[in-house]
C-alpha cells in the first residue's frame, strides 16, 4: 500500500516538476519554477523510497541533472578589479515598520545608485533622509503603496516613469560614462499577470540608451524564470552574482530580488539585512570592461 502511494507520488511530483518548465505554455509554470528546488527535493526523496523501481531510478537521474542546472543559473561572483559601479537594490515594504539602520546601511555601502520598490506614504520620508547623499532622485507613483524610485549620486541626463506602475529609468553621467539605471517591480506570476506585465514593459526598455545598463528590482521570480531572461534580453544585460535568498515564504528561501548589468560586465553581490522590510537588500558591485 505504502509503496503504491510512493510510486503515485513520484509520478505526480515528476509531472509538477515538468510543469515548472512550462511557463511559455501557461503562467502557472513560472509560479512552480519559484519552488523548483523544493519540488526537486521532494521528487528525489520520494523516488529514493522506491529506488528499485525503474521509473524512480529515471526520476532520480533526471532530478539530479535538473538540480545541477538550476543551481548553475547563478553567475559566479567575479570581480578582478576594484568596483567601478555599486548598486543597492531594496524592496522597502509599504507598511509602517521600524527602519532603524536602513539609511546608514545604504550610505555606508558606498552605492552609486539605489533602486527601491514599494515606496509608499509610510516610508517615502526615507527619500528625504537619503537626499544629501543621493541628491538626484527619480520617484514614480508615490501616491500608491507600489511606488518605485532610482536614487543617484551622479547628475541626471534623462528620466522617465513611463506612466505605468513598477518601472522607472534614468540615465546618469558618472564621470563621462552614461549609466542607464532601471528599477523594476514585477507582480507575482500566476495567478497574477507577471508574463503579460513584462510583455507590455519590453518596448519601454528601448527609450533610453547608455554606455552601461544596470537593472535592479524585485522580480518576484527566481533566476530560472522566463521573466528575468526576457528583461535581460531586452536590456542587453545578464544577472550579477550567485544565487542567494532575498525573501522567505513560510521559511522557504527564494531568490527573487536581482541586479542585472550589461553583458560582459563582471560583478559580485552581497545580501544586506532586511532592516524593516520583508525583503533582504542586494548590494551589487560591478567592474566595467
Amino acid at each position: 500500500m505504502m509503496r503504491g502511494l510512493a510510486r503515485i507520488s513520484v509520478v505526480i511530483g515528476a509531472i509538477v516538476l515538468i510543469a515548472s518548465f512550462g511557463g511559455d505554455l501557461h503562467p502557472i509554470g513560472d509560479s512552480l519554477a519559484v519552488f523548483r528546488v523544493a519540488i526537486l527535493g521532494a521528487v528525489l526523496f520520494l523516488a529514493v523510497t522506491v529506488w528499485r523501481w525503474r521509473i524512480a531510478q529515471g526520476a532520480i537521474a533526471i532530478s539530479l541533472v535538473l538540480l545541477g542546472s538550476t543551481l548553475a543559473q547563478g553567475m559566479p561572483d567575479r570581480l578582478e578589479q576594484p568596483a567601478d559601479l555599486v548598486l543597492y537594490q531594496k524592496n522597502l515594504l509599504y507598511l509602517t515598520t521600524d527602519r532603524a539602520g536602513f539609511v546608514e546601511d545604504v550610505i555606508g555601502s558606498g552605492a552609486d545608485f539605489v533602486t527601491l520598490q514599494e515606496v509608499s506614504p509610510a516610508n517615502r520620508y526615507l527619500l528625504d533622509e537619503l537626499r544629501d547623499a543621493y541628491p538626484y532622485q527619480l520617484p514614480c507613483d508615490l501616491r500608491s503603496r507600489g511606488g518605485v524610485a532610482v536614487l543617484s549620486r551622479w547628475p541626471t541626463v534623462g528620466e522617465d516613469c513611463f506612466r505605468r506602475r513598477g518601472l522607472v529609468a534614468g540615465v546618469f553621467d558618472r564621470d563621462g560614462v552614461q549609466v542607464r539605471v532601471i528599477g523594476v517591480h514585477l507582480p507575482w506570476p500566476w495567478p497574477r499577470r507577471q508574463a503579460a506585465f513584462v510583455e507590455t514593459m519590453l518596448p519601454d526598455f528601448q527609450v533610453f540608451r547608455g554606455d552601461v545598463t544596470l537593472v535592479g528590482g524585485d522580480f518576484n521570480m527566481v533566476p530560472a524564470g522566463r521573466s528575468i531572461a526576457r528583461v535581460a534580453r531586452a536590456t542587453g544585460t545578464q544577472r550579477v552574482g550567485h544565487i542567494e535568498r532575498t525573501y522567505q515564504v513560510l521559511g522557504y528561501p527564494i531568490a527573487i530580488d536581482h541586479v542585472l548589468a550589461s553583458a560582459g560586465i563582471t560583478g559580485t553581490i552581497e545580501v544586506r539585512p532586511r532592516l524593516g522590510s520583508d525583503h533582504f537588500g542586494v548590494l551589487a558591485r560591478v567592474a566595467l570592461p
